[in-house]
């Protein structure tokens, strides 16, 4: 009987232990920042402007359109057979263009929307 008593009193000690919410309990706990969208399996994801391959699909996209890249201010990525690069763009004089580039898995490069 002894045995059960300190079994039990053990069991409740480990239980009310591993339960303590001490509010002021030192133990940094992790975060998590919250996703500016939700991801949607396959969608598009919000990608930094400042990303190498954003940069090298909008001089791309620039080129491609006849004129010199500005600045990128906007930029997603879509995870295809390669990757899909939906830009918004603004040419050095002054044209504003949202484009889609698609990248295959060889690196080549192609304007699919204009």
């Amino acid at each position: 009987m002894k045995k059960l008593a300190a079994c039990f009193v053990f069991v409740i000690s480990c239980l009310l232990t591993a339960c303590n919410t001490n509010p002021t309990s030192t133990t940094p706990q992790p975060s998590t920042p919250a996703p500016t969208q939700p991801q949607i399996v396959g969608g598009y994801s919000a990608v930094d402007l400042n990303d190498a391959e954003v940069q090298n699909a909008a001089q791309f996209a620039a080129q491609s359109l006849g004129g010199l890249l500005g600045k990128v201010t906007q930029a997603e990525q879509q995870v295809v057979a390669g990757m899909n690069y939906k830009l918004s763009l603004e040419l050095q004089d002054g044209s504003k263009h949202k484009v889609v580039v698609y990248k295959d898995l060889q690196g080549n490069m192609s304007l699919t929307q204009k």
